[in-house]
This record gives C-alpha cells, sequence and structure tokens, in this order.
C-alpha cells in the first residue's frame, strides 16, 4: 500500500514537471505575452463601456468581451499547438481554432453555473468552491478539447480523447486544484479591485490582472496538454 502512494506521488510530481518544463520553450513567449496583453486591453475596455444609468447601452461592453475572447481564444490555440508540436500553424483561423472557442464558451458558462451554485466568489470558500466545482467538471474533457486545437483531421469524436482516466485525471484534478483554482480565486479579487477603481493602484493592477490572467491559461495549457499525451500514449 505504501510503495503504491509512493508510486503515485512520484507520478504526480512527474506530471507537473513535464507540464512546467514545456512552458520553457521559446516560442510560448509570443502567445504569453499577447495573453497578458489582452487580458490587461480587454479589462480596461469593459470598464470603460460599462453601461450607467444614463447610458444603459450593453453593445460596447458586449464588443469588449467577444474581444476577449477572440484574444484568449486565438492565443490558447496557438499555445497548444505549440505545446503539442501540432501539424496545424500555431496561428491559422481555421475550424480547429473556432470549435475551439466554443469549448472555451463553454467552459465559461461551467464557471458561471459553478458561481451561481456556491454564491459567487466574494467569499473567500465561496469562491474557491466555485473554482473547484468548474475544475472538476471541465477537467475530464481537457484532453479531448487539446485534441480540437492541435490535430489534423479535426478531432470530433471526445471517445478517442476521453479514456484511460487513471494515467491522467488524478494528477490534472489535483495540480488544477492546487495552483489554478487558487490563482482564479486571486484574479477574480484583482478583477473586483480595478471594478472598485484601485485608485492610484489601478495601472498596476491592471499589468498585475494582465499577467495573471495569462498564467493560469499558461499553466492550464501546459496540464491539459501533459493529460492530452497520456491518453495519446496509452
Amino acid at each position: 500500500m505504501c510503495a503504491a502512494v509512493a508510486d503515485d506521488r512520484k507520478d504526480d510530481i512527474a506530471f507537473a514537471k513535464e507540464a512546467l518544463a514545456s512552458l520553457g520553450a521559446g516560442r510560448v513567449l509570443l502567445p504569453a505575452l499577447l495573453l497578458a496583453l489582452f487580458q490587461s486591453a480587454s479589462c480596461v475596455a469593459a470598464l470603460a463601456t460599462l453601461p450607467i444609468a444614463e447610458h444603459p447601452d450593453h453593445s460596447r461592453s458586449v464588443a469588449a468581451l467577444l474581444l476577449l475572447l477572440l484574444g484568449l481564444t486565438a492565443c490558447s490555440v496557438a499555445l497548444l499547438r505549440i505545446l503539442n508540436f501540432s501539424p496545424r500553424p500555431p496561428w491559422q483561423p481555421d475550424a480547429s481554432l473556432w470549435l475551439f472557442g466554443l469549448a472555451i464558451i463553454a467552459s465559461l458558462f461551467i464557471g458561471i453555473a459553478a458561481d451561481l451554485v456556491v454564491g459567487g466568489r466574494d467569499d473567500l470558500l465561496a469562491g474557491l468552491a466555485s473554482g473547484a466545482l468548474s475544475v472538476i467538471v471541465n477537467a475530464p474533457f481537457a484532453p479531448w478539447f487539446t485534441a480540437i486545437a492541435v490535430e489534423r483531421p479535426l478531432a470530433l469524436r471526445p471517445g478517442d480523447h476521453m479514456r484511460h482516466f487513471a494515467a491522467w485525471l488524478p494528477a490534472l484534478l489535483l495540480w488544477n486544484l492546487l495552483i489554478v483554482v487558487p490563482l482564479g480565486q486571486l484574479f477574480a479579487l484583482l478583477g473586483r479591485t480595478l471594478l472598485a477603481g484601485a485608485g492610484g493602484w489601478f495601472w498596476p493592477t491592471v499589468l498585475l490582472y494582465g499577467l495573471l490572467g495569462a498564467a493560469i491559461e499558461l499553466v492550464s495549457c501546459a496540464l491539459a496538454s501533459v493529460a492530452y499525451r497520456r491518453v495519446a500514449r496509452s
């Protein structure tokens, strides 16, 4: 029993090491910088276009959200293709990219539903619970969503990638819960701080918001990529 537990721990550590080591590739730098830029710019745009009582127009806010989704999708797809040596060019706007965008939208709705279930992110424990619930629901789909972004021809069959769960799902859940969920709660806290004005710290907070958002996406993509490769090797 002790040997089995030790082997599981070694495997979990190997999973994290493989994910973090993959982020050392030089080609990762461009999508990482663009992710930070999009996160910061879209945050400023969203705050600048918030509807007010005198002008209750939501069209500009919707446009800012669409800009964020487009930038997030493009950078995430490029990152996944680079991390997994995809035959698809990193920045090619093909059917794979648009389908992955739908996957991101689905993940956002899962996050919103998790917030509604636990009561939002204003409370620390509720926010962590919401993030954990979202991760638990999304994690089994990670190898398939990664395959959608990187494979040619288009990976439309989830059954080809949602299998051999014991080889990757426990480690994927563990590191997402330990790394991504706490960072996500801090990210939400920074968003609320910016919404409140942030005073003289507005621009440093915007910069930190963008960098943290990029870091979350980098780690998420790296962990999902390891899960994808483990399914492929199984």
